[in-house]
């Protein structure tokens, strides 16, 4: 293995182990020796990699979207119209991410720094921004290609769908009898309601509900 190959995957190693301590102890009791023995490396590779917990943050943050990133890519979004492509997301989002250890890690991250008035609320700002970003972008696909409502306000429609996508993925942390497969399906199916045009409408909702 090249040398830069094998930075990368024990950033990666480490990066990992840092979701893993935050899902199952929280965060106040991380520790860069925690997570390096974790990991399975010297108690101080992560503080050189990272050089402070707000370093690692962002790392970690840039790490998960990446994950989803390209998971659209591996699920061939750029094919899709704008209206599919947005459902493809929420469903990513909801049921292929979000149910793994790594995201469930994300939210503690993010409850923490929203409890603790901390200034590592910028980071998930920015998260958020950036997801919202990636919605608009498809919002405006939809539009030209004819599967959005032109009269869409897709800034506003991009923040809608964003925090609904983040509510739904708290309340599956929350509820233990939360049905989020049924959720996402009713969700995708008010998204083709809400923006979908009328060649979209019906058909679509019932195609999507049976492709999740």
């Amino acid at each position: 293995m090249k040398q830069e190959d094998r930075r990368n995957r024990s950033t990666e190693k480490l990066i990992k182990a840092y979701l893993e301590l935050a899902a199952e102890q929280g965060v106040a009791s991380i520790t860069f020796d925690s997570i390096g023995e974790r990991a399975g490396y010297s108690r101080g590779l992560a503080f050189q990699k990272f050089g402070s917990k707000d370093g690692l943050l962002e790392a970690v943050i840039n790490y998960l979207h990446d994950e989803v990133d390209q998971a659209r890519t591996d699920s061939h979004s750029e094919d899709l119209c704008g209206l599919e492509a947005i459902l493809l997301f929420c469903r990513i989002h909801l049921l292929r991410i979000g149910l793994g250890v790594e995201q469930k890690a994300y939210f503690v991250l993010l409850s923490s720094a929203v409890a603790e008035q901390s200034d590592v609320r910028n980071h998930f700002i920015r998260s958020h921004q950036r997801a919202e970003a990636t919605l608009n972008v498809l919002f405006e696909r939809g539009i030209k290609d004819g599967s959005i409502r032109k009269n869409t306000d897709t800034e506003q429609a991009s923040i809608l769908v964003g925090t609904q996508v983040l509510g739904l993925s708290i309340q599956s942390l929350v509820g233990s009898d939360f049905d989020l497969v049924a959720a996402c399906n009713e969700f995708c199916r008010q998204i083709i309601r809400a923006y979908g045009t009328e060649d979209y409408q019906g058909v679509k909702a019932e195609a999507e509900s049976k492709a999740i």
